[in-house]
C-alpha cells in the first residue's frame, strides 16, 4: 500500500482523508481481499495523529462493507469489498442518471438529444 498523506491545509476530516485513501486502494486492488490493513496503532503512530482519528476511519470503512475485524487479529479486507462497493456506486450512479433522463423527459428533450447530452457530458468529464 501507499503510504497515507495526511494535508493539514485540506478541509476534509483527517480520518476521512485516511479512509478515502484506504479505500482506493483496497478499489484499485493494491490492498487486495484477506489483506490485513496497518493496526490502529501502528498506523496512528506513522501519521502522527491520534489513535481514536485512525480508528474512525477503520469503522467508516466496516459500515462501507470494505472491511471486517477479526478478534485479536486485526482489521481485514472482506473478500467481497470490491464487488459490493462497485455494485452499490452503480446503484447510486443508475439512480443519479435515471432522475437526470425523468427531468430532461418532463422538459420534453427528445430521447435522441437525451443522448447526445449524455455523450457530450461523457467526453468533458466533470466539467459538462
Amino acid at each position: 500500500m501507499k503510504p497515507i498523506r495526511i494535508d493539514a491545509n485540506n478541509d476534509m476530516p483527517i480520518y476521512r482523508q485516511i479512509q478515502e485513501q484506504i479505500r482506493r486502494a483496497i478499489l484499485s486492488q493494491e490492498i487486495l481481499a484477506g489483506e490485513a490493513l496497518p493496526s490502529a496503532r501502528n498506523l496512528a503512530s506513522a501519521l502522527g495523529v491520534n489513535m481514536l482519528t485512525v480508528n474512525k476511519a477503520f469503522q467508516e470503512l466496516k459500515s462501507e462493507g470494505l472491511v471486517e475485524t477479526r478478534r485479536g487479529e486485526g482489521m481485514f479486507v472482506l473478500e467481497s469489498a470490491n464487488t459490493e462497493f462497485v455494485n452499490r456506486q452503480e446503484e447510486d450512479v443508475q439512480l443519479k442518471l435515471a432522475t437526470a433522463i425523468s427531468t430532461a423527459r418532463n422538459y420534453g428533450i427528445e430521447t435522441s438529444r437525451i443522448h447526445e447530452l449524455f455523450e457530450k457530458c461523457l467526453q468533458k468529464g466533470e466539467s459538462c
